[in-house]
């Protein structure tokens, strides 16, 4: 694995954080609140610790307007948010406001963006790799996600990319997620991530990015595609979802088709594909449940889908998979669910958008080394996709030199109080929160309660950097 592209030095402390969440004990504060982008990577890598530290990336300061004013604006409004100053990552490139407002024109309730971008940009590609295909064939379309995702000539629109494949030129789309490009195996090549920072009123502020790319050797080879049964073509392209919007990923699931939403509108508004509107079959995923996602996926294969974007997690994932592109030979492109599968479930027909829980806790560890931060305690959530995180961070923040304080396992039915003052008799230098708002919320209450918490730096995971996580810890008063 190596890192990419850029990671911000800490944002300032003008924004007037949080002296809880700001406190920093280590000499590279300083430095890294008074860095340039360009002087930021020399005064930082005094302040590396181990032959692998983050500090050997380029680090560079966004400029505050790239911050999206829309996230900005918190649930706060008297400016005291107990989160202020709470530093943290999320999966994909910055959002901006323009594609934030559209995505509020689709689904005027969204309060989290995580898995918009993903799913829009799985929809684009799989509409220009049919226009490269010349058919909606799922085999076909299959073949050639690669080739309108790398080594032609960058476009960043659907209008743009599609012109150059009209023109049998190749295309490179660069979408709204950052770089897209596959590897053999279905994963991208290139994950994108944002550092975000909570601001006083628990908006949402951007503070930084970083791309990390996945070495060719890291992933499988891929699968036969001369496997199965195919779909016939028609001409028109159809499309279907499978988002189940349950806990704990209806955030994710609800904008992820938002997304999906917006880019199907966006490519009709065009031209279409293979000189059609592309249709959108009505989305009817069910409750997540083993019986209700086979229903659904059974629906989608019945009604004539060519592609699913879906999967919201790997449960979802494995019931749908098998009938959507094992049996059927459909094409399946998840922009959340993260976990691969084996090929035979799919034939070389499962394509993931989604960043793995083992790069986003390596890049959280890194994210703590370039704070400063060498002992972390972790507060997590006791599921799944929290617990993946768990060792890729320890394993940053050892080759970092750094060693982990302690941890505890969130309960959410129940107090954590022990459990978190047992974690911070250990002298953490900050705490890390990895989980979701939903089952994080009362942990971290109880935390910012304890007196030696209270002092304490926070980061959080993807699940924590939300509006919603902002506003269910709430006020400092």
């Amino acid at each position: 694995m190596r890192f990419a592209s850029s990671l911000s030095a800490p944002a300032s402390l003008e924004r007037g954080g949080n002296p809880r969440m700001h406190a920093m004990h280590s000499p590279c504060s300083a430095a890294r609140t008074l860095a340039s982008a360009t002087v930021a990577l020399a005064l930082l890598t005094s302040c590396a610790i181990g032959s692998r530290s983050v500090a050997k990336e380029k680090l560079n300061e966004l400029p505050a307007e790239s911050s999206s004013q829309t996230e900005a604006q918190g649930p706060i409004t008297d400016g005291t948010s107990a989160v202020n100053g709470m530093v943290g990552i999320r999966p994909g490139a910055r959002v901006t406001d323009s594609f934030i407002q559209q995505l509020l024109e689709v689904d005027s309730s969204l309060t989290s963006f995580i898995g918009a971008p993903e799913a829009y940009d799985a929809t684009i590609v799989i509409a220009l790799a049919a226009e490269a295909a010349r058919t909606d064939a799922p085999r076909r379309i299959a073949e050639q996600l690669r080739s309108v995702t790398e080594g032609g000539t960058a476009c960043v629109s659907y209008r743009r990319c599609r012109n150059w494949i009209l023109k049998n030129a190749d295309a490179d789309y660069d979408g709204i997620s950052g770089q897209l490009s596959f590897v053999p195996s279905g994963t991208v090549r290139e994950f994108q991530f944002t550092k975000l920072q909570f601001n006083k009123s628990g908006g949402i502020e951007e503070a930084g990015s970083l791309a990390v790319n996945s070495d060719e050797d890291e992933v499988t080879k891929a699968p036969n595609l001369d496997l199965g049964t195919w779909a016939q073509p028609d001409g028109v392209l159809t499309l279907g979802t499978l988002l189940p919007q349950v806990e704990p990923n209806s955030d994710r699931a609800r904008a992820a088709l938002a997304g999906v939403t917006l880019a199907v509108r966006q490519i009709n508004e065009e031209f279409g594909t293979l000189g059609n509107k592309v249709v959108l079959l009505p989305d009817a995923s069910g409750d997540g449940t083993p019986g209700s996602t086979q229903a659904a996926a059974n629906t989608l294969v019945d009604l004539g889908a060519d592609a699913v974007i879906g999967g919201t997690d790997a449960a979802v994932t494995e019931v749908a998979l098998p009938v959507i592109s094992g049996i059927a030979g459909r094409l399946f492109i998840s922009p959340v669910d993260p976990a691969p599968q084996p090929a035979e479930r799919h034939h070389g027909l499962f394509f993931r958008c989604s960043v793995p829980p083992t790069i986003e806790g390596l890049v959280l560890g890194r994210l703590a080394l370039a704070e400063g931060f060498v002992r972390p305690a972790l507060l997590i959530a006791n599921n799944a996709e929290s617990l993946q995180l768990v060792t890729p961070f320890s394993t940053a923040i050892t080759e970092g030199g750094g060693s982990i304080a302690g941890q505890a396992i969130i309960d959410p039915a129940a107090s954590n109080t022990q459990a978190i003052a047992d974690m911070l008799a250990a002298g953490p230098d900050a705490v890390v929160i990895i989980g979701n708002s939903n089952v994080a919320t009362a942990a971290v209450l109880e935390l910012l309660n304890a007196e030696a918490g209270a002092r304490l730096p926070i980061l959080g995971s993807a699940g924590t950097m939300t509006r919603d996580f902002a506003q269910a810890v709430g006020s400092t008063r």
